[in-house]
């Protein structure tokens, strides 16, 4: 991955971009570790706002869940994009 750009909502009173957690992922090919990286980066400056009944404690643990679950998506995108024929993509 040449450029990863890792953005969270619902954590600040703005979307709050986290550079570090990116950075985890460039030069990576989406690999377990890198992903446990750029999840653990984006949980340290997480600070859920106080405006739901959920517990800040679990809403701050799910920014790392929410981050995996969407590069293991992303990952999963990418490697049937690079695998998929033209034919391929418009058959059902």
């Amino acid at each position: 991955m040449a450029e990863a750009r890792i953005v969270l909502g619902g954590v600040a009173s703005w979307p709050q971009e986290v550079p570090e957690a990116g950075g985890a992922l460039v030069g990576t090919e989406l690999a377990d570790d890198a992903i446990a990286a750029a999840a653990a980066a984006a949980y340290r400056p997480a600070k859920p706002l106080d405006n739901t009944d959920f517990d800040l404690s679990w809403r701050k643990q799910m920014t790392r869940v929410y981050v995996t679950r969407a590069l293991v998506e992303l990952r999963q995108r990418r490697s049937r994009a690079l695998t998929s024929t033209p034919e391929s993509r418009w058959k059902s």
